[in-house]
């Protein structure tokens, strides 16, 4: 067997690593903003129209947020699409239709659905100061107040978070998609990120390869790939682990 590409599994691992982390640096400066904005914005009119002017605030906070990470999730998916297209058949370097519809689906129903929940969270972070503010009877502006000191934590730690966690499901969708659907007979190897931080259960998968359409499992979720957006948040939330591809010498 040998691996696609020049690179040796843990050179692959980290230039992946090291692709991403330009996108997630990009997307986490404008998530942060994004949240920080409407946490404030939320909390000026809960002062003057209560809760329906929460609601409001964060309709257009969903709005923005779809546009935004939806747009870092399709570019994230199309480049690890077209880096591992390449690695595979430096011919041909093109993305079949097949591989823009599965991009597509992963946009409309798992990437919608994370970013749902990612704007979820900021709504649920307010209605619980404002719960708690209320409990503690303070004044409209009080809480008002305590929202905007909170939303500088708050949309540092999420911005961050999220910037990976999106960006990392993107990358590794957009590479077993390219992967999948380019006609190459191939398996697909985990490679695990090496350190004390790695998950113990995601290096016991380190090295273990298995055919293109098989589930690894990590003992909380079955996955296609690392950051499989349908495993478990255990499996998901800041991992650093790849995959690399391997066809018959």
């Amino acid at each position: 067997m040998a691996t696609v590409g020049k690179n040796n599994r843990q050179q692959e691992r980290r230039e992946q690593e090291a692709i991403r982390s330009r996108s997630e640096s990009g997307l986490r400066r404008r998530v942060r903003v994004e949240i920080l904005k409407t946490m404030r914005d939320m909390a000026k009119k809960f002062e003057t129209d209560g809760d329906l002017g929460v609601d409001q605030v964060f309709q257009d906070h969903e709005k923005r947020s779809f546009e935004l990470i939806g747009s870092y999730q399709k570019r994230v998916a199309e480049l690890a699409g077209r880096r591992t297209a390449e690695e595979i058949d430096k011919v041909k370097k093109k993305l079949n239709d097949e591989f823009q519809r599965e991009v597509q689906d992963y946009l409309q129903n798992d990437g919608s659905k994370n970013i749902q929940k990612v704007t979820n969270t900021t709504r649920k972070q307010v209605r619980n100061i404002i719960a708690t503010g209320q409990l503690d009877n303070l004044s409209s502006y009080e809480i008002r107040k305590r929202i905007e000191q909170l939303s500088v934590q708050f949309s540092l730690a999420r911005s961050a978070m999220i910037a990976r966690t999106e960006i990392g499901i993107a990358y590794s969708k957009g590479s077993y998609a390219a992967a999948k659907t380019s006609g190459v007979s191939m398996k697909k190897e985990w490679v695990s990120a090496p350190g004390e931080n790695a998950r113990e259960f995601h290096q016991d998968l380190d090295g273990e390869q298995l055919e293109m359409e098989e589930y690894f499992n990590d003992g909380f979720s079955q996955l296609l790939y690392p950051r499989d957006p349908n495993a478990n948040p255990e499996s998901i939330i800041n991992c650093r682990c790849a995959v690399v591809y391997v066809t018959e010498d």
